[in-house]
């Protein structure tokens, strides 16, 4: 029942970190900021507590935890940093790209998937109209 219990509070989190970017890209900083707020994150893991440091627009303690993490979380991957939204606004960061660079070994490319999603997709086309 534990990991039920987590499981179930796991989805609330990313609930709650959705809503709150909602109303981030929606430009209302104030709501994204009261609804993180209003949640007591202090037994919150890594996963959950960097993407929270990031819709607050506190990169340095996001920074601290990033290089904590390192490559050593199932949820905090290089395909996680470069397509999740929540990471947009940072990754435009120099200190971001240093920081992923040095932890994952590799440039930060961001939607490395989707573009080649679209790349593919435009080699089917060209493919299609050759036949």
């Amino acid at each position: 029942d534990t990991d039920r219990s987590r499981g179930l509070g796991d989805v609330y989190k990313r609930q709650t970190l959705n809503l709150a970017q909602a109303y981030k890209w929606a430009d209302n900083q104030e709501k994204c900021i009261e609804v993180l707020r209003n949640e007591d994150c202090s037994a919150w893991r890594d996963e959950f507590l960097l993407p929270k440091y990031v819709l607050e627009d506190d990169y340095e303690s996001a920074y601290n935890l990033m290089a904590k993490v390192g490559d050593n979380n199932g949820v905090l991957t290089a395909t996680a940093y470069r397509d999740w939204p929540i990471f947009k606004e940072i990754r435009k960061e120099t200190k971001f790209s240093d920081l992923f660079h040095e932890i994952f070994g590799e440039q930060l490319r961001e939607n490395v998937n989707v573009g080649n999603e679209k790349m593919i997709n435009e080699e089917n086309v060209a493919n299609k109209e050759v036949q």
